[in-house]
C-alpha cells in the first residue's frame, strides 16, 4: 500500500497554490499547521499546509490517474476520513457538514478504483475502508469520563480488519498490547532501519523507539503470545 495525504501538503508547487487551494481562517488567513516543541515553546519546521473541501476532488483525481497508470490498486489514506475541516473563503466557503459530503463523494471515487486502508477513520468513512489501521483503543481522557468502553471495536469486530496504533510507540507497552489482543486489534508497529537517535533534533523526533533490529525478536514474541 502507497502511503498518502489528501488533505495536508507539506510544500508549495506541483500544482498545489496555498492562496487558492488552502482553506481560511475566520479571519482571512490561510490555514496552515505546524510542529510544536512544548518543553521550549516554539514552532519547529515548515508550515504544513491544508486542502480545501473546494480543491481535494481536483488533486484525488489528478493522484488516481497517475496511481492507476502505475498500476498502484492499494493506498493507505493518512487524513481523509479521520480529518474534517471547514472553509471560511469569502467567495466559496464550507462548512462542517458540507466537508463532509464531499469527503464521502471523494471516498466512494476512490473505494471504486483501489483497495483503501483508512487511518483512524470517523463513523462516516468506516463503509469505504477495506481495512483500518490505528485504531483508538483508548476513550479521550476528559474529565467528564468515567469509563472507557471499547464500542468501536465492538461495531466494526468482524466486518473489517483492524489495527491499533503502533504499540512501540504506546506510554504504556504493556497494557497497550493487552488491550489490542482483548480489543480484537492486529498488532502494529512503527520501525525504522536506523537508531531513532538520527531523528534528534529534526520534525521526526517523537518516533522515539523503532529500530528494526530491537523489535523484530520482540514482535515475534508478541504474535506467539497474541497466537494470531
Amino acid at each position: 500500500f502507497g502511503q498518502v495525504y489528501f488533505q495536508t501538503v507539506y510544500q508549495t508547487g506541483n500544482g498545489f497554490s496555498k492562496r487558492a487551494d488552502s482553506p481560511r481562517r475566520l479571519n482571512g488567513d490561510i490555514s496552515a499547521d505546524y510542529h510544536y516543541d512544548y518543553m521550549n515553546r516554539y514552532r519547529t519546521g515548515s508550515l504544513i499546509y491544508q486542502i480545501s473541501p473546494n480543491s481535494l476532488s481536483v488533486f484525488t483525481e489528478r493522484f488516481s490517474e497517475k496511481a492507476l497508470d502505475l498500476g498502484l490498486n492499494g493506498i493507505n489514506i493518512s487524513d481523509l476520513g479521520k480529518k474534517l475541516g471547514s472553509d471560511f473563503s469569502s467567495s466559496e466557503s464550507v462548512n462542517r457538514p458540507e466537508a463532509q459530503e464531499i469527503n464521502t463523494s471523494v471516498l466512494k471515487t476512490l473505494s471504486e478504483q483501489f483497495i483503501l486502508k483508512l487511518s483512524s477513520p470517523n463513523m462516516y468513512a468506516w463503509g469505504f475502508a477495506d481495512s483500518i489501521t490505528e485504531l483508538p483503543m483508548e476513550d479521550s481522557w476528559f474529565s467528564i469520563v468515567n469509563e472507557s468502553v471499547p464500542f468501536v471495536q465492538m461495531i466494526l469486530s468482524g466486518l473489517v480488519s483492524y489495527t491499533c496504533a503502533p504499540l512501540n510507540l504506546a506510554a504504556d507497552y504493556r497494557t497497550s498490547l493487552l488491550e489490542a489482543i482483548e480489543y480484537g486489534s492486529g498488532l502494529s508497529y512503527l520501525l525504522m532501519y536506523s537508531d531513532s537517535a538520527a531523528l534528534k533534533e529534526t520534525q521526526y523526533n517523537y518516533y522515539t523507539t523503532g529500530k528494526a533490529d530491537n523489535w523484530l525478536p520482540i514482535i515475534a514474541e508478541d504474535y506467539k503470545e497474541a497466537n494470531y
